[in-house]
């Protein structure tokens, strides 16, 4: 059963959970997309939440390999609609890069 709010016009509408999705069109902030990033690595890889921290090495200290890596751009470029290469994080090391790559696209 999904969670239902009221939307302006009185309507029931879905409430939105971290991990759902970004919103095209709307701000997103750095804690938004880090609620975000942190349900889809719990979701995906059964990462308990407590250890997924800005400053958290996604290598060495959450065991996300290349081939997770993957999965893991797989599901934000479905998430954000946005298109999403490989290249574009190749600096990304530690959930904070992440948080500010995917803040960075959604901004667009």
């Amino acid at each position: 059963m999904t969670e239902r709010g009221e939307g302006v016009s009185g309507q029931a509408t879905p409430l939105r959970r971290p991990g759902d999705c970004f919103e095209r069109g709307r701000m997103q902030t750095r804690d938004e997309v880090l609620d975000q990033i942190r349900a889809a690595l719990v979701e995906l890889f059964e990462i308990e939440s407590e250890r997924i921290t800005p400053e958290a090495r996604l290598n060495d200290d959450l065991e996300i390999d290349s081939i997770d890596a993957v999965d893991l751009l797989d599901r934000l470029r479905r998430q954000t609609g946005q298109k999403i290469s490989a290249d574009d994080f190749r600096s990304v090391r530690t959930v904070g890069d992440l948080v500010n790559a995917v803040h960075a696209l959604v901004q667009v």
